[in-house]
């Protein structure tokens, strides 16, 4: 499922547990209780690591940083491609 901007924190909470879940890695989460970001693996090897544009590939993996551990964090990096 896709984490969308501004998308209500229990749902966005939810996929970010499978998320978790599947990576293998423990929930990390702000004080207001939403979790932190983490993408979905799938997702970054096919927007990342299969990008053969080196530009493109750097400017995804900017996005993607930037969107690491943001409470605030969605999908929105996959928009790049």
């Amino acid at each position: 499922m896709t984490i969308y901007p501004n998308m209500n924190k229990e749902d966005r909470n939810r996929i970010l547990r499978n998320r978790y879940s599947l990576l293998g890695i423990p929930e990390s989460a702000a004080p207001d209780g939403r979790l932190l970001y983490v993408p979905d693996l799938e997702d970054k090897m096919l927007y990342y690591e299969n990008c053969e544009n080196p530009e493109l590939k750097i400017a995804i993996g900017n996005a993607l940083t930037e969107m690491m551990g943001d409470p605030d964090g969605d999908d929105s990096w996959r928009e790049i491609c």
